[in-house]
């Protein structure tokens, strides 16, 4: 008896590696995958305060992946999706993110509200010492929707050093600010046909999300912000 659940155990585990062991065997890669995109604030900030900034400003991002990805990518008619599938585990899971590198441009424009009688604004400046230039860092990653992909990036949109002005975007994937606010950070990418895209060595793809927000302005400490916000991303398939 002990012998026969024995046999019956280990039927058991078979049955459940190998359809894992299996899928590993039989996995190929089908493309490289590359990402790239970009990001551009345009806002504006009205502070009533004394001293406080007025004016506008553009914060602009562009990022690609350090190295192209490899996946097997395909549309499956059955869930009505598109995947990039890798090997996970002896089973197949999601494309993971990726290290990219890239730019963050910060511009300042603002200016400081004339000060109240008695006040000196010398003594509180607006800081613009961490505007310009400086390199980004971050991972991104797509995911496989009905009919294409949504792409995400993993970075923050703040400067290193110092201080500059700024909206009320600090990450890529922002969370709404108001009805109709500048969150969508998932920006999705339409695909071809899969008839088409089985048909083409090299494919690529672009999707843009646009959306504008304005946020305060309803109280004397909370400062009017507005952004017009343009994210892009371009994802490349190269057949192997």
């Amino acid at each position: 008896m002990g012998r026969a659940n024995l046999a019956i155990g280990l039927a058991l585990v078979a049955s459940a590696v190998w359809p894992a062991v299996s899928v590993a065997r039989k996995f190929h890669y089908s493309h490289r995958v590359s990402i790239s995109g970009s990001l551009v604030d345009h806002w504006t900030i009205n502070d009533t305060r004394s001293c406080g900034p007025v004016g506008d400003g553009t914060m602009t991002v562009q990022f690609h992946q350090k190295r192209a990805a490899k996946a097997r990518v395909e549309y499956s008619r059955v869930e009505g999706r598109w995947e990039a599938f890798v090997p996970a585990g002896g089973l197949l899971g999601g494309l993971p993110r990726k290290p990219v590198v890239g730019a963050l441009s910060l511009v300042d424009n603002t200016v400081a509200n004339p000060p109240t009688p008695g006040f000196d604004c010398s003594d509180s400046p607006l800081d613009k010492s961490g505007c310009g230039t400086s390199s980004l860092g971050g991972k991104a990653a797509i995911d496989g929707v009905r009919r294409g992909f949504e792409a995400d990036l993993t970075s923050s949109l703040q400067p290193r050093h110092g201080g500059c002005g700024h909206g009320d975007v600090e990450s890529w994937t922002q969370f709404p600010q108001a009805v109709g606010g500048v969150d969508g950070g998932l920006v999705r990418v339409k695909m071809p046909s899969p008839r088409s895209f089985k048909r083409h060595h090299t494919v690529t793809v672009t999707g843009t999300v646009h959306k504008s927000s304005s946020t305060g302005g309803t109280d004397p400490d909370d400062p009017r912000i507005t952004d017009d916000v343009t994210r892009t991303v371009t994802i490349t398939f190269t057949k192997l």
